[in-house]
């Protein structure tokens, strides 16, 4: 059986709430969540792949932070 996960880098403009949802919808077994600091200046701009990414974790979140993402699996 083949299983199916998906990179946030490809869906740049969806909150972990969102891109979970669509995960599941399209039988999506996995998400690899990105980890990686965004810049104040680039959280001004719109969502990017490598740049604002709206589902990002950064490396140094606090629990509440990584909770929205625990919470988003499905």
């Amino acid at each position: 059986m083949i299983k199916l996960s998906v990179f946030t880098v490809a869906t740049p403009d969806l909150t972990p709430e969102e891109l979970s949802e669509s995960a599941a919808a399209a039988g999506i077994h996995g998400i690899e969540w990105r980890c990686q600091f965004t810049s104040d200046a680039a959280k001004l701009e719109k969502p990017s792949f490598w740049g604002n990414n709206l589902s990002t974790i950064t490396p140094d979140a606090p629990d509440e932070s990584v909770n929205q993402f625990v919470q988003a699996n499905y």
